[in-house]
């Protein structure tokens, strides 16, 4: 007959991964990845912004335990990395307002500038940007975009003063003076 085992309970391996908390993956600046892969839908969260709805020591298994578009907990995958450069601006990362929406990644820490980089951004021009220059917005605009921002109307895709004017018009939002008819 064998020896009796003795109940070990969780793997250390696996009970280090167990204890760590939202307040944990926010401090070290993490998205959380989640994947179904039954309906192969992937969202990507800041751990911070699941940490202030959820509280700090919630487990990220915890939030999330079935897919939110298909409900099946089977095919389910729920992990972590770290943002890299090639993230921001371009990754879609779910934030909280009135409702989750998907935004571009934008890294909360800016990292030091390097030597070769302010040298390249001041030889075009200050910006890095592109070549054009174009005018600057009147008060009224920038008053409008100001508030269309505070109340979190307004997409945060727009490059160009052209894109932000023409969203304006085709949403009905006049500014400056009224054209005459």
């Amino acid at each position: 007959m064998p020896p009796a085992r003795s109940d070990m309970g969780m793997t250390p391996s696996r009970n280090t991964v167990e204890k760590i908390t939202l307040g944990d993956l926010a401090a070290d600046n993490r998205l959380i990845v989640v994947r179904c892969n039954h309906c192969r839908r992937t969202s990507h969260f800041l751990a911070s912004d699941l940490m202030t709805v959820y509280g700090a020591p919630a487990k990220m298994h915890d939030v999330f335990r079935s897919c939110s578009r298909c409900n099946r907990s089977d095919f389910l995958y729920v992990g972590t990395r770290l943002p890299d450069a090639a993230d921001e601006g371009v990754l879609k990362v779910r934030r909280p307002k009135w409702a989750w929406r998907e935004v571009p990644y934008q890294n909360p820490v800016k990292r030091p500038q390097t030597a070769g980089e302010a040298i390249a951004r001041s030889r075009s021009g200050g910006t890095g940007g592109g070549h054009h220059h174009e005018e600057p917005l009147t008060t009224d605009q920038a008053t409008l975009i100001a508030l269309l921002n505070s109340k979190g109307f307004w997409p945060p895709n727009f490059s160009t003063k052209k894109e932000r004017l023409k969203w304006l018009e085709q949403n009905r939002f006049r500014v400056g003076k009224p054209k005459a008819d």
